[in-house]
């Protein structure tokens, strides 16, 4: 039998890939990839101001 935190760490990790599922579909039917979704987050949060300031945090994504 597993040990207590083990198990506790394989639910919490259970439900954050049902979290992640959630939110994939939540905005596949929106038609937007989840690379736009991540610069469309930046900007909203006012983390990003410019194509820019995008383009630096968004690089190490595999964005290009």
């Amino acid at each position: 039998m597993l040990r207590q935190p083990v198990r506790i760490d394989r639910f919490v990790a259970e439900l954050v890939r049902h979290r992640d599922d959630a939110h994939i579909a939540a905005w596949q039917p929106s038609g937007l990839d989840g690379k736009t979704w991540e610069a469309l987050t930046l900007i909203w949060r006012a983390e990003a101001a410019s194509a820019a300031e995008l383009s630096d945090r968004l690089s190490g994504h595999g964005y290009g």
